[in-house]
């Protein structure tokens, strides 16, 4: 995928689009292309590159002292989340050794790196971004939803598992969830539960700070779950 529609041979857009690494080098020494211009769709040729996942020219560009490692598309995704969303765990690794990139830069949907990694299952760039000093590890979506939340929806058992192992991370943090007409506090161990995620359930229950939530008001949701085997038959 390209940077930009009809371009002068020349441009930046046009060297992006050709993968052509020797023409796209000259044309940043020259310093005569804004290194940041952006196609109909808001994407920079950085953004581009991490797409194709093309780690030499992401290399190059994050080499230019004008680059903005955090300008998003107009989808309001960013080459970080890119790059974590597709598991491109190189331009990942770059990205974040980039003094200037935001870890915990949100999307449209409020989602940061993190969310995205963890919603997609990439285990890999979870521990990456989990490594960089700043990241908020319990940061929440425009829903409310955590990383882990996610990951536990989704079935991501090795990403829950990663998720659980940082220091930092808040296993009881709930978000709004509407179920049959109710609202509840839905906590990761509730997601997990409602998707019937043994694993994952049994992995949240072995945390020394996992709490089993009482839900009174919603269907035939348990009072009380005493055990995995327990709380694996709560029913909504």
């Amino acid at each position: 995928m390209g940077c930009g529609g009809s371009k002068p041979p020349d441009s930046l857009a046009a060297a992006c689009a050709r993968d052509d690494r020797q023409a796209l080098s000259t044309l940043l020494s020259d310093g005569a292309v804004d290194v940041n211009e952006t196609d109909e769709d808001g994407a920079t040729c950085l953004v581009q590159m991490v797409l194709a996942n093309n780690v030499p020219l992401v290399e190059l560009l994050l080499q230019q002292a004008a680059v903005d490692v955090n300008l998003c598309d107009k989808k309001g995704r960013g080459p970080l989340d890119y790059a974590a969303r597709y598991g491109h765990a190189e331009a990942v690794r770059l990205l974040l050794a980039h003094g200037k990139t935001d870890v915990n830069l949100k999307n449209a949907g409020g989602g940061t790196a993190l969310h995205v990694a963890a919603q997609q299952g990439h285990p890999r760039v979870v521990e990456m971004l989990l490594a960089h000093p700043a990241v908020e590890v319990n940061a929440t979506t425009n829903d409310g939803a955590t990383a882990l939340f996610i990951a536990a929806e989704r079935g991501k058992k090795e990403v829950v598992s990663i998720l659980l192992s940082n220091a930092k991370v808040d296993v009881n943090l709930a978000m709004p969830w509407k179920l049959q007409g109710a609202t509840v506090e839905a906590t990761p161990l509730f997601a997990a539960t409602f998707q019937e995620e043994a694993e994952i359930v049994a992995l949240l229950m072995a945390h020394p700070d996992v709490e089993v939530p009482r839900y009174s008001t919603v269907g035939r949701v348990r009072d009380q779950a005493e055990s995995k085997e327990d709380l694996m038959e709560m029913a909504i």
